[in-house]
């Protein structure tokens, strides 16, 4: 590039020499275009104002607009916007002078994006919706003039920037909806045409969209998808910041090792501008020297060497603190700390550590706990005076932090000042005196003036500042005492540390102790899902043929499946289904449970979907989103129908047409077994046919089957061949009979809350006569139900639940089949269960896990789905204990929430059959709602439910009406609600919840994130009344973004704010995003509901419902004031008179946005109040959309005048009174005249007159 400048620059000598200004000018354009690619935006500018002289020179208008344009991008490049916008709108004034559309539309795109370039330096001003503004107006022209003006491929370029814009404009407007709707349409349009660059900035900018949400696997396929396309076209520089981009999402990840590769080929890529280079290079130097400290750590606490652990546990503390990165530096310091306390280090050296974690949690602004090591920092540092002063101001800088009172301050200060002067320290004097004088005058204490004389004598005795502030050079020493730059000799560049095996843009692969299949990328990727990404397909046979797993997981929890079908591979998708590749998995965590025909109908793909279909792809199984395959081809057309061609729209109605026909055929009467769950390994590539070794006979598949978390894995992630057992002989055949029974009902209850699966035949099973029993004698556990329906002799009926043998456990010894030859003490969480396991029968690793879920059951209430891991390495659930255990050896059980359905309806099962729950959850879908309505549920089914519901994530939507919660059960409902931390809506209305209950639900709330999303909450319909009032505020205060609130007939009196007032008038003042309020049917009376009023928010709240709340007339003017925001006001039922409204009615000229008023059922309202209010509309300029007059005295007829100003200011009314004419509702539709091109739509049965003008 810099030969080609160099060549242009002679071109444009000679141009001059010949004196041919065209010729000169368009070499100035091109000169000017490579200095801005290269950032030299100041040269650049200097080009194309040569240009613009030389095009005005010979009059060529359309030049001179071009021109234009390019110094308005420059000016915009150097933030000189106004400057840019100046010469941007002469491009346009002169594109429409030539009436040049393409011009036009290129001004206004140029426009919108320094807008954009504008709203990034100053977020304040309005420059967003200008920019949306302008983008909107080139995207008219487009649409209007330029379409089959130009080529199909030049139009699809401009539509795809400009929707990409437009999705970055909403995205800084905080609209995802929006931003995701038209960086979709981008991306796709992008695709249909094969524009790479469009394609690139789509993905790379809605990835780090996803890495800034903190949705790191969508992030992470975005990204990579950005850096194919970079790849595809060669630009290196764009790669680069792809590579840069991915490190960011592994190092949030934690995976400083990937991040550390993905860093150095961004190194060795290049950037194009210093700054992005040296920033790679910071970023490089901190990855490489985080990971070679954690594996420095690793071997040092694997050697038992505490002495090292200790030291490199600080040094990863301050880097990460440096980096900001202030949880990863807390575990360090916590872990530094617990070292040295085992070390037994002196008390100095802990005091420093309880410096560095006080700081971090400083950072974290948990100033609570910073206090407290500040206080064990002071425990140990007695007898010096200094370090106690410099600890007394750092415990009252937190306190001011956490707002305590001014007189603890005080003391605080004091105490470090008195240290300071026995010390001596002139120093810690002033700073603490400084510190001081700040807080006084902060808090307007008078005694600030005498601090201030002190430090003013201070510094004048020392030579210093009046003024008592740090000199610059005192500062700089500060900052040079306390930082520590990253050396230059941490960045490693050579390759002599990796394996060989550079695949170039497809990721280095790297070896590993297992084989070839071992290989992966830094994306988790091995050589198959690259194989299926590219469309290799003799790539694809090859690795099958050699014995390359099917079904394994890249990082992020896809297949090989996936990405063929995600990238519309055809044939390789069908080659895949030949071997059994695993056709309905859902994916890992990350993938949201999308399938592969999930996958491919997202894509557009419908060669794919409709192969996927006729293999037995399942049509019911919905992702997190709940969509089924028919509704995400449905939300697909919708987003990109504007943009279909008509082969497209064909295509897509045929394949629309073959999915209603697969959910109507045979194969879906009922309802299929949906996938194992997203717990699936399909990295084990065993069939998921596969009988179980152990198993008596073939059968289908154990829905409970588990799956290793990607991101615990190693970056090396050996793929353990499956090593298929035969059954072992001798055992009893009675015994097995016997337990068959205790397996089909284990099966059954596991399903509850399911899809029904299709029972697999087991010919092989012995069958009894009298039916097989539900649950055996040695699993019983107390109570007399169980009738013994097997007709055998058994040793036992029942056991004691107070058992001493085996008390933790649901079998006996002695059903192992055999004496225990040892056991496995299994850790999970805090508890530790010794499991005894027999040596002479082989069971698998997944029959450990569900005995520690069994027993984990009986401690906690909580029933998991356990994944088991020995020494960071998971344990594959077929594998046999005794192959990969010995005896003793401590193994954890780490959880893997169950879809809810499922995990509900068995808790349910555990606490008591209730059949019209369990047919209620049999009919609900793991999707983000949960709804059990009106059940009044006893505490044997409402605790097993609530437990059950623990950990479920996905849910969004928790609704619990008349479920039968009670003031006993709510903390067991708290624990539950703290699992759930994406939980946006919570009804809990007709239930038992008293005062004590509420203050229960409460408990532990401050500081907590239990209700950090919620937005709608609904306490109506429960006995809370007047003592409520502390807990409901401190509720409120804990949901920071709550907009609905419901507190209808909730026994509050005149007596409910009494009490604690303020708190909740704080409370509600400061819930900002507080829309909805209901406090209906309350006997608040006029005093609690003038103190209610003055409490809320009126410059947030819209939508306000205190009817009923036993006022007298004239009492409740909530409009009154100032900056009123309410869209909708009802009070019905409390006793309103004609001087009430009248009284209403003088605020509605000051409050605009009221278009909905229910004043029904106050039977003193009559035709003078109503025209007293259409008066006031009528001054205002500005009429309801409804009125509800329903219940009041308005009697009729109705002159001409109020009908005329009942339709011109009313959209929707509601009159019902028996003092209603005939004559009114038999001529309504001749009375009443709506604005033009409007009808009217009128119900007159009995006493009601109901119009409503469409």
């Amino acid at each position: 590039r810099t030969l080609s400048r160099h060549l242009l620059q002679k071109d444009k000598e000679k141009a001059q020499r010949k004196g041919d200004l065209k010729e000169e000018a368009a070499l100035c354009n091109q000169l000017g275009g490579i200095l801005a690619r290269h950032g030299r935006f100041e040269e650049a500018l200097e080009e194309h104002r040569q240009e613009l002289r030389l095009l005005e020179s010979v009059d060529d208008a359309i030049g001179c607009a071009v021109a234009h344009r390019k110094i308005g991008e420059c000016l915009a490049e150097l933030e000189s916007y106004e400057a840019a916008l100046k010469h941007q709108r002469r491009h346009l004034d002169l594109a429409r002078s030539l009436c040049n559309p393409i011009e036009q539309q290129r001004a206004w795109a140029t426009i919108g994006r320094t807008y954009m370039f504008m709203a990034e330096s100053d977020p304040s001003s309005e420059a967003l919706q200008e920019a949306e503004a302008a983008f909107m107006k080139s995207l008219q022209v487009l649409e209007e003039q330029l379409e089959g003006e130009v080529p199909q491929r030049e139009a699809s370029e401009m539509r795809a920037r400009l929707y990409l814009n437009l999705g970055l404009v909403y995205d800084s407007l905080k609209n995802p909806s929006q931003h995701a709707y038209y960086i979709k349409k981008s991306i796709y349009i992008s695709e249909q045409t094969q524009l790479h660059e469009d394609l690139y900035r789509a993905y790379f900018n809605l990835g780090n969209i996803h890495l800034r949400e903190g949705e790191h696997s969508k992030a992470m396929r975005c990204l990579e998808r950005a850096r194919e396309c970079a790849c595809k076209m060669k630009e290196k520089y764009m790669e680069s910041e792809c590579c840069v981009s991915i490190a960011q999402v592994l190092l949030s990840l934690g995976d400083f090792v990937a991040a550390k590769r993905s860093l150095k080929k961004a190194y060795r890529l290049g950037s194009q501008q210093p700054p992005q280079r040296e920033s790679v290079c910071r970023s490089l130097r901190y990855a490489t020297k985080v990971s070679r400290l954690q594996q420095e750590l690793e071997e040092a606490e694997a050697a038992g060497s505490l002495r090292e652990a200790l030291g490199l546990c600080e040094q990863l503390g301050d880097l990460f603190s440096k980096a900001g990165d202030y949880r990863r530096s807390l575990e360090a310091y916590e872990k530094q700390l617990c070292h040295a306390r085992s070390l037994k280090r002196p008390d100095q050296e802990l005091a420093v550590i309880h410096v560095s974690l006080a700081a971090t949690f400083g950072d974290l602004k948990d100033h609570a706990q910073a206090i407290k090591h500040y206080q064990a920092e002071l425990a140990l540092r007695k007898g010096n005076p200094l370090e106690e002063g410099k600890t007394w101001l750092n415990i009252a800088l937190s306190k001011e932090e956490a707002k305590e009172s001014y007189e603890e301050l005080q003391r605080c200060f004091q105490t470090a000042l008195s240290y300071a002067e026995e010390a001596c320290d002139a120093k810690l004097q002033r700073q603490v005196l400084r510190h001081f004088h700040a807080c006084q005058q902060r808090c307007g204490c008078p005694e600030a003036s005498n601090t201030q004389a002190r430090l003013q004598e201070l510094c004048g005795s020392r030579g210093w500042r009046l003024n008592g502030e740090i000199s610059e050079e005192e500062e700089e020493e500060e900052e040079a005492q306390g930082s520590e730059p990253l050396e230059e000799s941490d960045l490693e560049l050579s390759d002599s540390g990796e394996r060989r095996g550079d695949r170039g843009s497809k990721g280095r692969f790297l070896g590993g102790s297992g084989g070839k299949w071992n290989q992966r990328n830094e994306r988790g990727e091995t050589l198959l899902h690259r194989a299926c990404i590219d469309g290799n397909l003799r790539q694809v046979q090859f690795c099958v043929k050699k014995g390359h797993p099917l079904n394994p997981r890249d990082y992020c929890g896809w297949t090989p499946l996936h990405e063929a079908c995600n990238h519309g591979h055809l044939e390789i998708v069908r080659f895949l289904l030949d071997h059994n590749a695993a056709i309905d998995d859902p994916g890992g965590p990350g993938c949201e449970g999308i399938t592969p025909l999930h996958d491919a109908l997202n894509c557009g793909h419908f060669d794919v979907a409709e192969l996927l279909i006729h293999r037995g792809a399942s049509v019911v199984l919905r992702n997190a989103k709940g969509l089924t395959p028919l509704g995400t081809l449905q939300a697909w057309v919708h987003l990109y129908g504007r943009d279909l061609d008509r082969e497209t729209r064909q295509r897509c109605q045929a394949m629309e047409r073959l999915l209603k026909r697969a959910l109507q055929g045979p194969s879906n009467g009922s309802s299929p077994q949906p996938p194992a769950s997203q717990l699936f390994d399909a990295e084990l590539s065993e069939s998921p046919q596969a009988p179980c070794p152990l198993d008596p006979a073939p059968k289908s598949p154990s829905p409970r089957r588990s799956w290793r978390e990607p991101e615990e894995d190693d970056a090396i992630s050996p793929l353990r061949p499956v090593k298929k057992r035969q059954r072992l002989f001798g055992q009893d055949p009675e015994r097995e009979a016997r337990l068959a029974a205790p397996a089909e009902y284990r099966a059954a209850i596991r399903g509850v809350g399911r899809a029904k699966p299709c029972p697999m035949p087991s010919p092989e099973r012995p069958k009894s006569s009298a039916g097989p029993a539900l649950i055996p004698p040695e699993e019983y556990v107390g109570d007399d139900w169980l009738e013994d329906d097997l007709g055998q002799n058994l040793a036992s009926r029942k056991r004691s639940r107070h058992s001493p043998v085996n008390e933790s456990g649901t079998e006996s010894e002695e059903s192992l089949g055999g004496e225990s030859d040892g056991g496995f003490p299994l850790r999970v969480q805090d508890n530790v269960f010794l499991i005894p396991v027999s040596h002479s029968e082989s069971r698998p690793v997944s029959w450990l896990a569900d005995q520690a879920s069994q027993r984990y059951y009986q401690t906690c209430g909580l029933l998991p789905r356990l994944t088991l891991k020995k020494e960071g390495a998971l344990l594959a659930p077929q594998d046999c204990i005794m192959d990969v255990l010995q005896s003793n050896e401590e193994v954890s059980g780490r959880f893997s929430p169950k879809p809810h359905s499922s995990a509900v309806g068995r808790g349910v099962c555990l606490g008591g059959e209730h059949r019209l729950l369990l047919q209620l959850l049999e009919c609900q879908e793991s999707g983000p709602s949960f709804h059990v309505p009106g059940l009044a549920l006893r505490r044997l089914h409402l605790t097993p439910l609530l437990r059950a519901l623990k950990l479920q994530t996905s849910i969004r939507r928790l609704c619990l009406p008349g479920a039968g919660l009670g003031d006993d059960s709510a903390e067991e409902l708290l624990a539950t609600v703290a699992t759930i931390p994406g939980l946006e809506a919570l009804d809990l209305s007709a239930n038992r919840l008293g005062p004590q209950g509420l203050r229960k639900l409460t408990a532990g709330l401050p500081g907590s994130v239990t209700f950090q999303n919620l937005e709608e909450l609904d306490l109506s319909l429960n006995p809370l009344g007047d003592g409520s009032t502390q807990p409901l505020a401190s509720l409120v205060q804990a949901c920071p973004v709550l907009s609905t609130l419901r507190l209808q007939a909730c026994g509050f009196t005149t007596a409910f704010l009494q009490h604690y007032r303020l708190l909740l008038a704080s409370a509600l003042k400061g819930a900002v995003h507080l829309r909805r309020l209901t406090v209906s049917h309350n006997a608040l009376g006029s005093s609690a509901l003038e103190l209610l009023l003055k409490s809320l928010p009126s410059e947030n709240l819209t939508h306000l419902d205190i009817s009923s709340v036993g006022a007298r007339p004239g009492d409740q003017q909530p409009l009154q004031d100032e900056g009123c925001a309410l869209n909708h006001l009802a009070l019905s039922g409390n006793h309103l008179n004609d001087d009430a409204v009248a009284e209403l009615a003088s605020h509605l000229p000051t409050c605009l946005p009221l278009v909905s008023l229910d004043l029904s059922a106050n039977p003193e309202i009559g035709i003078v109040g109503l025209r007293t209010l259409l008066l006031a509309l009528e001054e205002r300029n500005r009429g309801l959309q409804f009125l509800s007059l329903a219940g009041c005295s308005v009697r009729g007829p109705l002159d001409s005048v109020t009908w005329t100003k009942l339709s011109s200011n009313v959209s929707q009314l509601q009159l019902c009174t028996r003092h209603l004419s005939r004559s009114d509702q038999r001529d309504v539709a001749e009375l009443w005249r709506g604005p033009p091109g409007t009808s009217l739509h009128s119900v007159t049965r009995h006493h009601k007159l109901f119009c409503h003008c469409l």
